[in-house]
């Protein structure tokens, strides 16, 4: 990115966030603490140009010498608010399983909160920062939050949300508006079967991981998995649309992936939600397999055996 200064104080504005053991279960890691800020400040700042300093439960962000920033500031652990988690509102197309959708307008009451987790996998796509607090976000619900989802006829809808939690988020409320479409999504699975909750789907790849051709294996994923048209349909979105579950593996040559909750493409759900979305959470294996360099292959020796063969052929004949 291109800023108008090189001051971090001035680039980096947002610089409240709950980082304390109760907010995020462990106490945050400097990575984690620098990845949070870049979401919530839409900067894209790496260890090679600041480092975050780590004392007592107080955390610092520091230009490096040398680089293209200067300056430092603190960051400060205190609550938010939920419009500063979900700054993005307008949700757009959120795909809802057919029976979730049924069952909510024979019994909006008592179907709210099933409704309401599927609603919030779709939030969480466009504000990545609420994936650091989803159990904070839970809690809130569970905890005397008020929840209240309108669709009319016409399938557009409104979901209210208002809560707070100790010391994690502020009373505060957010109202997000979406359009729903009765789920079609495709699941990354061989033929579009709907995978078991939990499933582990293995795929056997030609590839050669390299470290930086991810992409490449994605699509080579969804190609073997849902066919060659429809990977180079979304040929651009396989980048954000299969998540990283575990990295390469080098002594089992896999890599783990899994399809992004909330994506508009592939219908899939995350580990706590799934149960209340009817959307199964799964993982592909990926197993690579070098690809044969031929012109690294061994033609004397094949023609050796050729002529052999012949040979032994004519004796015989």
């Amino acid at each position: 990115m291109d800023w108008t200064t090189n001051d971090l104080t001035k680039i980096i504005t947002l610089i409240s966030l709950p980082y304390s053991e109760e907010a995020v279960d462990k106490p945050a890691d400097p990575a984690r603490v620098l990845a949070v800020m870049n979401v919530l400040n839409g900067t894209n700042f790496t260890s090679d140009d600041v480092e975050v300093i780590v004392e007592d439960n107080n955390y610092k962000i520091i230009a490096k010498e040398g680089g293209n920033f200067t300056g430092e500031l603190e960051i400060i652990s205190e609550a938010v608010t939920f419009d500063q988690v979900y700054p993005v509102v307008n949700l757009g197309n959120v795909y809802l399983a057919s029976d979730i959708y049924n069952n909510w307008k024979k019994d909006p009451t008592g179907s709210t909160l099933i409704i309401a987790a599927a609603l919030m996998e779709f939030s969480g796509d466009p504000n990545r920062f609420s994936a650091f607090y989803s159990q904070a976000i839970m809690q809130a619900f569970m905890q005397g939050g008020i929840l209240d989802i309108n669709i009319d006829d016409q399938l557009n809808g409104t979901f209210y949300l208002s809560g707070s939690v100790p010391n994690i988020f502020n009373d505060s409320n957010v109202t997000f508006k979406f359009h729903v479409i009765l789920d079609h999504r495709k699941y990354l699975n061989y033929n579009n079967e709907k995978p078991k909750n939990m499933e582990q789907i293995k795929v056997t790849l030609n590839e050669t991981y390299t470290g930086n051709n991810l992409n490449d294996i994605r699509y080579a994923v969804v190609k073997q998995l849902l066919g060659q048209f429809f990977a180079e349909q979304y040929k651009d979105l396989w980048y954000d649309e299969l998540l990283v579950d575990k990295p390469y593996n080098t002594d089992k040559k896999e890599i783990v992936f899994r399809a992004k909750p909330g994506s508009k493409i592939l219908a899939s759900s995350d580990k706590m939600a799934s149960i209340l979305t009817k959307q199964p959470f799964y993982q592909i294996i990926a197993t690579l397999q070098e690809k044969i360099k031929w012109s690294n292959y061994d033609w004397k020796n094949v023609r050796l055996k050729l002529v052999l063969f012949k040979t032994i052929f004519l004796l015989f004949k």
